[in-house]
């Protein structure tokens, strides 16, 4: 894929979820300042992998503050390799940053 020089590229990082509810809202606030100061668009495509604690919540709670926040969420848990293709099917960037939810 050519990245066109002219126009900032777009960054989608994906990162799956498991058992995180509770480190959800510090990993959005240190990704969101350390991109922001990129000047680059981005998104954030966090996948819940069917986690049976508040991760879920936390994430829709996120994307109502966060604009850059896309939540999906599995039936189940599948693990961490199918959540991750779950995030790279939806991501729309130019390019694509995965991590893992513990940052």
């Amino acid at each position: 894929m050519d990245i066109d020089p002219v126009r900032s590229p777009f960054i989608s990082v994906v990162i799956p979820l498991f058992k995180e509810g509770s480190s959800v809202h510090i990993l959005l606030a240190g990704i969101t300042m350390a991109l922001g100061k990129t000047g680059h668009p981005f998104e954030l495509v966090l996948i819940d992998d069917g986690s049976p604690d508040d991760t879920w919540k936390k994430i829709s709670e996120e994307a109502q503050v966060i604009p850059a926040v896309r939540g999906f969420r599995l039936s189940r848990n599948f693990g961490k390799e199918l959540a991750l293709c779950a995030g790279l099917e939806r991501a729309r960037g130019d390019l694509i940053i995965v991590m893992d939810g513990d940052g």
